[in-house]
């Protein structure tokens, strides 16, 4: 069994709230123009009163031209916590391994590789 924690909200409303400021200058309402949305929901996501969920994660990141996943990406400064653990120690030490890499590296391939062998895990080895 393969369990894989993060917290993921306070990052992708921060993450956001650095596009609102790189892109739009800080307006709200030229980044709810932008997304479609509400200014107020614009406001409530960037605040932090309000989380972003998966749906509205992938419309943000498709309208912005953002990469998949990208308001999930890691952040140093966020403290969160990422807990990967499984019942096999083959696996076990994989995942030790991928982390160890994604410790040592300015890249996110390991996050990446494990989000792949997660999903594949899930889908039962399909």
């Amino acid at each position: 069994m393969l369990v894989m924690t993060t917290t993921k909200k306070p990052i992708r409303n921060k993450r956001l709230k650095t596009i609102l400021n790189e892109r739009f200058g800080g307006k709200q309402s030229a980044m709810a123009e932008a997304l479609g949305i509400a200014a107020n929901l614009v406001s409530r996501y960037v605040t932090g009163g309000k989380g972003i969920g998966e749906n509205m994660k992938s419309d943000i990141e498709s309208r912005l031209g953002l990469p998949k996943d990208w308001l999930d990406g890691f952040d140093e400064s966020e403290d969160q916590t990422k807990t990967y653990k499984t019942n096999d120690p083959k696996k076990q030490a994989m995942i030790e391994m991928i982390l160890a890499i994604e410790n040592d590296s300015d890249t996110d391939y390991a996050s990446y590789t494990l989000r792949l062998v997660t999903e594949k895990h899930k889908s039962g080895g399909r």
